[in-house]
């Protein structure tokens, strides 16, 4: 009998009943199934795959709004063919290849000589200010990366062809720099998320230190901050300036002496300035300006051809108190939403508060690797309950924005919702949200792909726009994981608003397929304004664009954050040297894509059994 089960096989009920309904000779297959995983959970399960028993859709036809229960429950719960997922895995793991072959040509780090790493340029600074007389050991310090985004723009106006390119990129200057500081007292920002830079705070207590370099550790800027008060007044001398030249690595013989020009914002009693050319490039006229107090240097900046006055006034703009009116009257309107919504009962409390509770953790997580942590009695405290605050300020956000805005969607496109209430409900091992995430993985890498091979067409090409440097992640394995965090959060805020935004369209154009039309131009016009080539990227862009709202629209919300967290991840992909000190980031993006597309194959596959004969025959 056991031997007679395996082999058999069943008999289609049509092949019996010529006209019976194939809704209703699918069900019936699916209760004889073999395996008992494939079979329906529940009599709810079974009523919704038999003619006419979808509540979601009797319920729109009422002109009813369906409950968030009713909206979870409604749509297929069917796992992917071992077939189908073990395809959609392979074709994840291709694309991820070719992103690693693409993307890094894209990127200035793989041009740019990388040798030292942020632990070596932190002690280059240290020795820099101990030979300008500072050497007071700091209590705090603090250090990071930053792009100098001018120089990108000068290059490109400058540079023209893929070999001039790399000649530029390989030689000082560097598009990538990296800044230090330091305080005979602990350095407490002023931000919310507690993430400290060379300016934030502001250099205001004496003893402070604070310095750019080049990737290459040679000075290009240094400040410092004189005391307060003196004792008493001394003689101004002045300085050895040819140590300054040598931490800049300039030989003071080669420049001119020229009129000071740049104030420095501290006490000074002492400037100079010189004019030259930077070593090796004849091509790039530099002007040096240096201060000093009290025989002491406090000022050094290498002046640019692109550098440009940084303490102007801010003037106030028509556009300014436009957004703030929007911004006052959107909340507004949302506040009122929400209160209408939670009165008439409509409104999916359960949904929006597990939503909102969801960001607090997660902007706290994001604080606790993100933010330069001091002592309770150094201003750590301040610094972490700033980091609350906004924890619970986006939390109170989120759950208004969704109480009011969520009922209409569910009202009138609750298809689009059915995965991510399942989500919200606690469903992760659903095998749809399984599948919808390794479908949004395969579309993020797609899409990006696609833009990938535009956009290195156009670095062969010389074009300055299409190079991409990302530095922010360099300093630590800590920051990338913060990265991370963020990204989640970033994700979701991305694609509930486009996603919210293709709604509203779709109700006020009544049309779908206008809404995505609509959304896919206004996100191309944004994307491509101010670009050099405008008109290409425009056309990539509706491509782009338009299959992820597309995508959006046939599989739902949660797949399009799928894709959203992707196309994040993606930005960490610099390079393919894993193991350099650099290649932290780009491991741990293909890493998480990996996780994710690996996570969502499990889950989709509903606990079958896919290294079999039988399996993959199904």
């Amino acid at each position: 009998m056991l031997r007679k089960r395996q082999e058999s096989r069943l008999t289609n009920p049509s092949a019996v009943i010529s006209d019976l309904d194939p809704a209703l000779e699918r069900a019936i297959l699916r209760c004889l199934d073999p395996d008992p995983k494939r079979r329906p959970a529940s009599a709810l399960d079974l009523a919704r795959s038999l003619p006419g028993g979808d509540p979601l859709a009797a319920a729109l036809a009422a002109g009813e709004t369906p409950s968030p229960d009713m909206v979870a429950a409604s749509g297929s719960t069917e796992a992917l063919r071992p077939a189908v997922a073990v395809s959609l895995l392979a074709a994840v793991a291709v694309l991820l290849v070719a992103m690693c072959l693409v993307r890094p040509p894209q990127v200035m780090l793989n041009q740019i000589p990388l040798e030292n790493p942020p632990e070596v340029l932190a002690a280059k600074a240290r020795e820099i200010a101990r030979n300008l007389g500072y050497a007071d050991r700091p209590v705090d310090f603090a250090s990071g990366f930053t792009n100098e985004t001018a120089y990108r723009d000068f290059m490109g106006k400058s540079t023209h062809g893929f070999e001039a390119w790399n000649w530029t990129l390989a030689m000082p200057p560097s598009p990538v720099t990296f800044w230090y500081r330091q305080s005979p007292g602990a350095i407490v920002s002023t931000s919310e998320t507690g993430v400290v830079g060379l300016e934030d705070p502001f250099p205001s207590v004496p003893g402070m230190v604070g310095m750019i370099l080049d990737s290459d550790g040679r000075l290009r800027e240094f400040t410092a901050v004189p005391p307060q008060l003196e004792s008493s007044g001394g003689p101004s001398t002045a300085p050895d300036w040819s140590t300054l030249f040598a931490a800049a690595r300039l030989d003071m013989g080669h420049f001119k002496t020229a009129e000071p020009q740049w104030t420095p914002l501290a006490a000074t009693d002492m400037r100079a300035a010189w004019t030259g050319v930077h070593p090796g490039r004849a091509d790039l006229p530099i002007r040096v300006e240096a201060a000093a107090f009290r025989g002491r240097a406090v000022y050094f900046q290498i002046v640019w051809p692109w550098t440009t006055p940084e303490r102007v006034p801010a003037a106030g703009s028509a556009a300014d108190l436009i957004a703030a009116f929007l911004l006052v009257a959107v909340t507004a309107a949302a506040v009122a939403l929400a209160r209408h919504n939670w009165k008439a009962g409509r409104g999916d409390l359960r949904g929006a508060t597990r939503l909102a509770l969801f960001n607090i953790p997660l902007l706290l997580l994001r604080w606790l690797l993100g933010a330069h942590h001091l002592g309770p009695g150094e201003g750590g405290l301040v610094v972490f309950f700033r980091g609350l605050e906004l924890a619970v300020f986006v939390a109170a956000s989120t759950w208004v924005t969704y109480l009011a805005l969520e009922p209409w969607v569910r009202r009138h496109w609750p298809q689009a919702l059915v995965v991510w209430s399942r989500v919200l409900a606690g469903r992760w091992r659903d095998p749809v949200v399984g599948r919808d995430m390794l479908c949004g993985t395969l579309g993020g890498l797609a899409l990006l792909l696609f833009t990938g091979v535009y956009r290195y067409v156009l670095i062969r090409l010389g074009d300055a726009s299409a190079v991409a440097p990302n530095a922010g992640h360099l300093i630590s394995v800590r920051l990338v994981a913060a990265d991370a965090v963020n990204g989640i959060g970033a994700a979701l805020g991305l694609g509930l608003t486009a996603f919210l935004a293709l709604f509203l369209l779709r109700v006020l154009l009544r049309n779908q397929w206008l809404a995505a039309a609509a959304v896919t131009l206004i996100l191309a016009l944004l994307a491509s304004a101010g670009s050099v080539h405008w008109i290409p990227l425009f056309a990539v862009l509706v491509v782009v664009f338009g299959s992820m709202v597309v995508a959006g629209m046939r599989f739902g919300l949660f797949a399009a954050l799928a894709g959203f967290y992707v196309v994040l991840l993606t930005a960490w992909l610099d390079t393919t040297s894993f193991t350099a000190w650099y290649g932290q980031g780009s491991l741990a993006a293909v890493i998480l894509i990996g996780a994710l597309a690996l996570w969502g194959f499990r889950v989709s596959l509903g606990g079958q059994q896919v290294f079999t004969g039988a399996a993959l025959e199904k």
